[in-house]
């Protein structure tokens, strides 16, 4: 009875919530699920790493693209049939890597994913904002926000063990069956709301990127994603080098580190008590980032998990923490300073995790190590300057 008008005055049921956040989840497994699968499928098609990389980088780059462009999409369907449009496209796009012998049918199979992914979660999240009850928003977005990053992490560990066990394939086949089975929560979600579009205001782009002091800011995380997203994509290829017997289910596994360190954002928060400031959070996230990147350089499988786990918590801290203190100096519109936000992020994400894969292939380890030390060495000047123009 409790729950029941727990879910009345929260504005959604359990069960729709559940719908939800099971849908986010189905949506990042198939979008990061096959990055330990990717020397696997280097090998089976005889590309290079960062060949095989840009199944990765072409999946998403899109999302950098959805927080200023795809909001036009509402504005042309209702919200629902959207969502199930957007679900079903998604699962067409699973089918071609069961069966094509193409790499190019592969990327461009990857590639529509990729399209289709941004549309579920603006959909989702839209979704949330227009049936919850704004006292419930903020522990609503969260349960969201976690099950995105369950599905991230979760759905590298799934495909690992898939793989190793039935071949690359049939993880794509088990990507391919989420997606089906999120069909049915999405036909069950209620109303048919078509959202409000406003159409993107350049002019207050301009004024956030025109900010004294802003623009450093901005760039503290798509800096620390362009070079982490490089070492999601960098641990598979390493672990295969070091030792090629390793398995897809071994390679899985060091994404553990990812799930685990998905509890920082409670650390975070303890550290914000005692550190005082964002600014000194997100630098002790950077010094994470350069105190465990020389790890990547061993020879030891344990110690790459090691470093795995240390850059993992170096992420997370910059990931909960970098939004409110961009938003906390912004002198904009909180919407157009997140878009802009999660605009550099997420193309600094897609880009990373293949041009760094490239240096990696063409100049090595140490090479690769020592970029990676001078983008978050760029970071940390990044966030001073930022800081010293609000001072």
């Amino acid at each position: 009875m409790e729950k029941t008008a727990q879910s009345e005055a929260a504005g959604i049921s359990a069960w729709e919530l559940g719908g939800v956040i099971w849908i986010a989840i189905a949506a990042f497994v198939s979008l990061y699920g096959p990055q330990p699968l990717l020397p696997g499928i280097r090998d089976a098609f005889g590309v290079s790493s960062q060949d095989a990389s840009l199944l990765l980088t072409l999946a998403l780059a899109p999302l950098g693209l959805a927080p200023l462009f795809y909001g036009a999409l509402l504005g042309a369907a209702s919200l629902h049939t959207l969502l199930r449009a957007a679900i079903l496209c998604c699962v067409f796009s699973l089918i071609p890597p069961l069966f094509t012998d193409s790499f190019v049918v592969l990327l461009t199979a990857r590639t529509v994913q990729g399209l289709c992914i941004p549309a579920i979660a603006l959909c989702l999240m839209s979704h949330l904002a227009a049936s919850v009850h704004p006292d419930f928003i903020q522990r609503a977005m969260s349960l969201y926000a976690t099950g995105t990053m369950v599905g991230a992490y979760g759905g590298r560990i799934a495909a690992g063990c898939v793989g190793a066990l039935w071949g690359w394939r049939a993880a794509f086949g088990l990507f391919a069956a989420l997606m089906c089975l999120a069909l049915f929560p999405a036909l069950c979600l209620k109303g048919e709301k078509r959202p409000r579009f406003t159409p993107v205001d350049f002019g207050a782009v301009r004024d956030v990127l025109k900010a004294p002091g802003l623009l450093p800011l901005l760039l503290v995380g798509p800096a620390c994603i362009f070079a982490h997203a490089s070492v999601l994509n960098f641990l598979p290829f390493r672990m295969r080098t070091l030792d090629p017997s390793v398995s897809d289910a071994g390679i899985g596994l060091i994404y553990l580190t990812g799930l685990i360190c998905a509890g920082a954002g409670v650390c975070s928060k303890i550290l914000l008590r005692r550190l005082g400031s964002e600014e000194k959070v997100v630098r002790t996230g950077i010094f994470f980032f350069l105190g465990f990147t020389p790890l990547l350089l061993t020879g030891s499988l344990w110690t790459l998990g090691a470093a795995a786990l240390g850059m993992g918590f170096g992420f997370a801290l910059m990931y909960t923490t970098m939004p409110g203190l961009v938003n906390q100096r912004s002198p904009g519109g909180k919407n157009v300073t997140n878009s802009v936000y999660l605009t550099f992020y997420y193309c600094g994400s897609a880009l990373g995790s293949w041009l760094l894969i490239l240096l990696y292939s063409q100049w090595g380890p140490k090479t690769y190590a020592a970029t990676l030390l001078a983008i978050f060495g760029l970071a940390l000047t990044l966030l001073r300057k930022g800081r010293r123009r609000y001072c």
